[in-house]
């Protein structure tokens, strides 16, 4: 019994810490990267280059981050799960 509980609290961990990810990342990209309205460093044209800022917004097909970021999301969250169950 002691066992399923400790597998138990394990992927809970896993999944908790795959979750604290995604929410440090999008903090630190939006916040300080990007910005909520696109007026964070990384677009910012006195900073990055234009080519840069092209990749992040213009040039086609988008980064997935920015076009479809679901897949990114739940392989973090699947990646903090099996993080922890392979350190026990």
């Amino acid at each position: 019994m002691a066992a399923n509980t400790s597998i138990s609290k394990t992927i809970v961990a896993g999944l908790a810490g795959g979750m604290t990810l995604n929410i440090v990342m999008l903090l630190t990209f939006r916040l300080i990267g990007f910005g909520w309205h696109g007026g964070g460093l990384l677009l910012d044209p006195s900073i990055q280059s234009q080519k840069l800022i092209a990749v992040w917004t213009k040039l086609e097909p988008l980064p997935l981050v920015v076009n479809a970021p679901a897949p990114i999301i739940l392989g973090l969250i699947l990646f903090g799960k099996r993080d922890i169950i392979t350190s026990i």
